[in-house]
């Protein structure tokens, strides 16, 4: 089991918490209020201990015991259960992301546990985070407050609140659009409280749940090829004959909105074309001759940076080639996991062709010609 704190009424002085004071003159009282929720398994048995003394050699520990008490707790099931799950237009969202710019499905559900018909006097959520677009909430059958961005259903906004049967369980709905310009860095979170009383009053029930998503992150790869426009020497005709070999310089360009770590880039070589093992820079760039592989171990990649790694190949068309402008590579993968949210964050770029784009000037010099 664990204790999971949520609020203090004083900051504690250490982690454990503990607190420490100046000084406490005869009959003078220090309360202490901590707000939390156990986690463990039903009918579990806690102890709740605490101790007041003098310090000790280290903050946080104690010389002498003044006094000190306990409290047993049975975990029992709560008599009323909330959850909320997220839902968004491209589908089900993963464990911990949801994409930017997309319109969210907030589904908050309520359970009867009792055995007993019970009233619910308030359903609260609350979003936080400052990663969505405040104009945009939409609610159905509750109040959205824009100044403390909660939505609120009680009883007099839904009929299905004022009397709930033992077993019965209902969902409640808002949606909202995750702001397109949403940092990566901060989760969206969603905090709710049910409040529920017997329909005698004798009994009051306060049930919480919470969940956080990150905001994913995207990432980029583009490749790019050159002949003169390069600082690594080619050789060959232009343009390139076939049954003749030419040599270009591949450069793969990549960024990301998030910072990543362990990102890998990799490609395929095709039959006609071979690896020159000149690559720039000391980038970690790899070539396997069994699956004609480039892998480049790209590693670290800073937010918003651009990295790069160029290296060269060697092309040697054949006659099926003339008048085009064979591929030189697959299409390009890049992956890499963000180190906010662990998720992993993908992107795939079109592969290359022996088309030099700015290089041709007033002559074609892409497409393959006989010898």
């Amino acid at each position: 089991s664990s204790y999971v704190i949520k609020s203090f009424s004083e900051k504690p002085t250490t982690k454990t918490p503990s607190w420490t004071f100046d000084k406490l003159t005869p009959g003078e009282e220090k309360i202490i209020k901590v707000e939390g929720s156990f986690k463990g398994v039903t009918g579990e048995d806690i102890n709740i201990k605490a101790v007041t003394g003098s310090q000790g050699g280290q903050i946080g520990t104690i010389a002498n015991v003044y006094s000190s008490d306990s409290k047993d707790i049975k975990l029992i099931a709560p008599s009323l259960a909330v959850s909320v799950a997220l839902t968004q237009e491209t589908g089900d969202i993963s464990a911990s992301t949801i994409l930017p710019g997309s319109r969210v499905r907030a589904i908050v559900t309520y359970e009867n546990k009792a055995d007993v018909a019970l009233s619910i006097s308030s359903i609260v959520a609350r979003i936080s985070g400052n990663t969505f677009d405040k104009g945009s909430v939409s609610v159905d059958g509750g109040f959205y407050d824009s100044t403390v961005d909660t939505v609120t259903w009680d009883g007099a906004s839904q009929d299905s609140l004022a009397q709930v049967a033992p077993g019965a369980r209902g969902s409640l709905i808002f949606t909202f659009l995750v702001s397109p310009e949403a940092s990566t860095d901060k989760p969206l979170v969603l905090d709710v409280k049910g409040v529920a009383t017997t329909l005698d009053l004798t009994k009051e029930y306060t049930i919480r749940d919470s969940k956080s998503w990150f905001i994913q992150g995207g990432a980029q790869i583009v490749a790019g090829i050159a002949y003169k426009n390069s600082t690594i020497f080619n050789s060959g005709p232009l343009p390139p004959v076939a049954n003749q070999i030419t040599t270009y310089t591949v450069t793969l360009s990549a960024q990301a909105d998030a910072t990543l770590r362990n990102a890998v880039a990799s490609l395929k070589l095709p039959p006609y074309v071979s690896w020159k093992a000149v690559v720039l820079d000391n980038a970690a760039v790899t070539y396997s001759d069994r699956t004609r592989t480039v892998t480049w171990n790209v590693g670290n990649v800073e937010k918003n940076s651009v990295v790069k790694a160029t290296f060269q190949v060697a092309v040697r068309p054949s006659l099926t080639h003339v008048g085009t402008s064979p591929a030189v590579t697959s299409a390009v993968v890049f992956e890499g996991i963000d180190v906010v949210s662990g998720q992993s964050i993908k992107d795939s770029g079109p592969g290359i062709t022996t088309y030099l784009g700015q290089e041709t000037g007033q002559k074609d010099i892409s497409n393959v010609v006989a010898e």
